[in-house]
């Protein structure tokens, strides 16, 4: 290589000068040399959160004290006293858990309906290095 510059009658450092500003100005046209790329959140789809897999994003669920029907099985008389103050005969006591709706708020998610998504800090796209220049920000 050295014969070949001295043959040219060119000076080594400006080859190397040369050589070190042409790369500089060939940056990755995919990433503009930052060497990344953001993309959107195959998780998320790039909402930034998803749907609650507590209430299907519902924000109610069903109650776990009455299994959703609203009342429970009179605990004084076990449904075998007529004569029961507490239930009045019928065998069956509200449920104080959901005030006899048969559905709660829905704990995992606070009664949103959804959840941050944690693949992309719900931001709803994801940092990542870019595939053509692997990183270098350099075509």
């Amino acid at each position: 290589m050295k014969r070949i510059i001295k043959s040219l009658g060119i000076c080594t450092s400006a080859v190397l000068m040369l050589i070190l500003l042409t790369s500089m100005d060939e940056e990755c046209k995919t990433c503009g040399g930052q060497g990344y790329v953001y993309e959107e959140c195959q998780f998320c789809a790039g909402k930034g959160y998803r749907e609650c897999y507590g209430c299907n994003g519902n924000k109610m669920r069903r109650c776990t004290t009455c299994w959703g029907e609203g009342k429970l099985r009179c605990p004084w008389c076990h449904g075998n006293n007529e004569n029961c103050g507490k239930c009045g005969g019928s065998g069956y006591v509200d449920c104080e858990m959901c005030s006899k709706t048969g559905s709660i708020a829905c704990p995992t998610c606070g009664a949103t309906g959804h959840l941050e998504c944690t693949m992309c800090s719900s931001e709803g796209v994801k940092k990542t290095r870019c595939s053509d220049c692997n990183g270098t920000g350099e075509k």
